[in-house]
């Protein structure tokens, strides 16, 4: 049988972000016996940097791309409105990289766990060149050309593991994980930006920065409320219950995180045609159709990675990190919840302004800071991990029913009670054989 065309583009994409994106995931058995769970724990509040990092530095930018390209009316404006993004980030990367060297002191003193200053340099130096490569990426997205970006993703990936495996191996720990991080980052970046400018060029329009901005700001702020959810989390842990019990959850977390990282394929194919089809004389059923599937899948790949994760951490990480097989269900099922919120918020995005999802997310961001504050001294990881649940639960509905009053859509959501019920048994048939294998 052959395969069409948006086949093969979500076979590059399946591929390239399985090795660039997971990457963490597919080293985690090497870093597991590498590293002592105190230092993985170290590893994971230094980790949390890059995704603060990255949103602040991002300004949103991305998704003011996908929007004002994806709107234009022909290839000639969106190369225009391309360029003008691309001559931004790169202004915000040379600027910030220089103040984040200077202020990596105060940010050491910042953090709750034991760090290096050197750790800390090689984390903040990546920051500015993750928004540079963010822009080529989905520029190549936009364009379709899925064989190019799979080329550069999986090259970065496997350089990237090569990289660490070798310098874990002359024990270098912590520092040579990051290391790696870094370099092949500020490679991939340069490598891309001689691509996007051959492809598009590069414009410093500093007036048709205003609506870009004004479009990403709320991105930011939204992104912000986000780090509350999966970035707080782990800086409060590690001061209230230490660096080991949060590697346990953050080795968990790894392997639910895989549930959105094997959905990116369908991510990257439909997230920037959306805005596009709904030109479309049936842009809006098939908005609808689209969006139902790929919640859908997120349950299914939800219960797939229920059934395996425990079984995949006994069987690849030392025992001394056997606690994590306990959190992976609510866990797993939390990023099904949030795969769906992802999905049915197309209203929330399609006007000239984004401030609907950013009320959205700061007022579930609010709601589970005040839940990690209230359960982790008395239940420590549990208590996170059903706060995460319940604002995923709340933060779907409300995208929903937002987005829907903003721009109704047919969504038939039938299949989504019953793919959800067959996730919850999947995952609990994943506990009790690990159950039985550890007995």
């Amino acid at each position: 049988m052959k395969l069409g065309v948006n086949q093969i583009a979500m076979l590059y994409y399946a591929v390239g972000l399985l090795l660039m994106k997971g990457i963490s995931l597919l080293m985690l058995p090497v870093l597991t016996h590498q590293l002592l769970p105190r230092e993985y724990g170290q590893l994971e509040v230094l980790l949390t940097i890059i995704n603060l990092g990255s949103l602040i530095l991002g300004f949103g930018l991305v998704d003011a791309l996908y929007r004002f390209a994806g709107m234009a009316q022909n290839d000639a404006e969106r190369k225009q409105v391309v360029a003008r993004v691309f001559g931004l980030v790169w202004v915000i990367a040379l600027a910030s990289l220089v103040v984040l060297w200077l202020l990596a002191p105060q940010v050491q003193r910042l953090l709750p766990a034991e760090t290096r200053l050197a750790d800390v340099r090689w984390v903040l130096s990546a920051l500015p060149f993750e928004g540079v490569i963010g822009v080529p990426l989905a520029w190549l997205r936009m364009r379709n050309q899925a064989r190019l970006f799979f080329v550069v993703t999986a090259g970065k990936a496997v350089i990237q593991s090569l990289l660490t495996g070798w310098w874990l191996w002359l024990g270098w720990g912590v520092s040579g994980v990051l290391a790696s991080g870094t370099l092949t980052c500020i490679a991939l970046a340069l490598l891309l930006s001689l691509w996007q400018w051959r492809d598009s060029g590069i414009r410093f329009d500093w007036q048709s920065y205003r609506p870009l901005m004004r479009y990403g700001m709320p991105l930011v702020v939204s992104g912000l409320a986000g780090f509350a959810l999966s970035g707080l989390d782990r800086w409060l842990l590690a001061d209230v219950v230490g660096e080991t019990l949060l590697a346990y959850y953050a080795v968990a977390g790894k392997l639910a995180l895989a549930v959105g990282l094997l959905l990116q394929p369908f991510a990257l194919w439909w997230y920037p045609r959306r805005f596009m089809l709904l030109k479309e004389p049936d842009g809006l059923r098939l908005n609808a159709h689209y969006s139902v599937l790929g919640a859908v899948l997120g349950f299914a790949t939800a219960g797939v990675v229920g059934l395996t994760a425990p079984l995949l951490i006994h069987w690849l990480t030392p025992q001394s990190y056997h606690g994590a097989i306990a959190y992976i269900p609510l866990l797993v099922l939390g990023m099904a919840v949030r795969n769906v919120s992802d999905l049915l918020n197309v209203g929330c995005f399609s006007g000239e302004e984004s401030k609907a999802q950013m009320f959205i997310n700061l007022g579930c961001s609010a709601l589970g800071v005040a839940g990690f504050l209230l359960t982790i001294p008395p239940f420590g990881v549990g208590g996170v991990i059903w706060t995460l649940l319940l604002v995923y639960m709340v933060r779907a509905l409300a995208f929903y029913l937002v987005s829907q009053r903003l721009l109704p859509l047919p969504y038939r959501l039938s299949m989504l009670w019953a793919s959800s019920a067959g996730s919850l048994a999947m995952m609990w048939l994943g506990q009790w054989w690990a159950g039985q294998w550890v007995a």
